[in-house]
């Protein structure tokens, strides 16, 4: 299935017996992934998480298009202790098509004797 958005706001920790565990720090690339193939072409990832000391791995950032939208989404009860979560809006990156030119043809003189 593709979708237009997908919300994913995954634990910080999770333990099963049926699954390793899963680390929000460490595992985030591999869940951003696994929802970018599920997304319509323009489609928005809506990445959430409240893991205070999250960081954003950098290879996501050379992957696709992100966009920290964290200050926008606290609300004033909470200005005191912006932390409380972190939100990115991510999207595939823009393919730049480039298209080429045909040379122009070189107009040739005859020498002038």
């Amino acid at each position: 299935d593709r979708y237009d958005v997908i919300f994913c706001d995954p634990p910080t920790y999770s333990n099963s017996k049926d699954r390793a565990p899963f680390e929000v720090q460490k595992d985030h690339r591999s869940l951003i992934k696994a929802c970018m193939m599920h997304l319509d072409p323009g489609g928005l990832l809506i990445f959430s998480c409240n893991y205070r000391s999250f960081k954003m791995d950098e290879e996501v950032y050379d992957e696709f298009d992100v966009e920290e939208i964290t200050p926008q989404t606290i609300g004033k009860d909470f200005s005191r202790d912006p932390k409380i979560h972190h939100v990115f809006l991510i999207r595939e990156r823009a393919t730049v098509v480039m298209q080429a030119q045909r040379p122009r043809r070189a107009i040739r003189r005859k020498p002038i004797d």
